[in-house]
């Protein structure tokens, strides 16, 4: 079954709704995907329907609106809502500076639908340049982009995170935290002893799984009859990355 990616748009023009509208139900990057668009004329009537449980994967706020505009919005959805969040605006050279929402992006007045699918590659790779692990080795706090570890290990009561540029470890997490906190990363259990980043895998035999790991080929332990079963996430994970960016 198809994933639907939920999208809701304010802004109190018909006008620009219309427009944003069309562009998202026909975004090259959600062509595998079921989409739903909710319109709004009003920064309450979104906030209303937030607040009643709708849960939205992108929200497009118009900056300059009545009663309460794009920004004070954007701040009282973020408190309530992991939506990823665009502003639009038909006057770019007036507006206040959005660098403190970041990853959230501008988008320029009128709406084309090559530049609505170039603000959302742009916003997703933002996105995925900002998502780190954060952790304790040595005493020191360390926070490296996820995209960067090849697999966590457990030795000695210990997480061993090994990444790019070597392994740390932090005596204060192990697995079930990082399945915990990172459930959304392309990370998957093969084994009682490791998660691995399915961004680097390669293929598996029977007992074990093999990264690529800087060019270098390592293999991981698998568990019995764990094969299919990382070889479907690392599917998934492709699937939803390509939809994605």
């Amino acid at each position: 079954m198809p994933n639907v990616k939920m999208i809701a748009i304010c802004d109190d023009q018909e006008s620009h709704l219309t427009a944003l509208k069309r562009c998202a139900l026909a975004c090259s990057l959600w062509e595998n995907n079921e989409v739903s668009v909710d319109t709004f004329s009003s920064g309450q009537a979104l906030l209303n329907s937030i607040e009643k449980g709708k849960d939205y994967d992108y929200i497009f706020l118009d900056i300059h609106m009545p009663e309460i505009n794009g920004i004070e919005l954007y701040g009282l959805i973020s408190s309530i809502s992991q939506s990823s969040i665009i502003f639009v605006s038909s006057h770019m050279e007036n507006q206040p500076s959005i660098d403190k929402y970041y990853p959230a992006m501008l988008m320029p007045k009128p709406f084309t639908q090559k530049l609505f699918d170039n603000i959302l590659r742009a916003y997703h790779a933002r996105k995925d340049a900002m998502r780190v692990f954060a952790f304790t080795h040595d005493g020191k706090p360390y926070n490296i982009p996820c995209r960067d570890i090849y697999y966590f290990s457990m030795a000695a009561h210990h997480l061993m995170i090994t990444t790019d540029k070597g392994t740390y470890q932090d005596p204060s997490m192990n697995l079930k935290d990082i399945e915990r906190l990172y459930p959304d990363e392309s990370f998957f259990r093969c084994h009682k002893s490791y998660i691995i980043n399915l961004r680097y895998f390669e293929h598996y035999d029977y007992n074990n799984v093999y990264l690529n790991c800087g060019g270098k080929a390592v293999s991981i332990s698998l568990s019995k009859g764990k094969g299919k079963e990382v070889e479907r996430a690392y599917l998934k994970s492709v699937y939803n990355e390509l939809n994605e960016n």
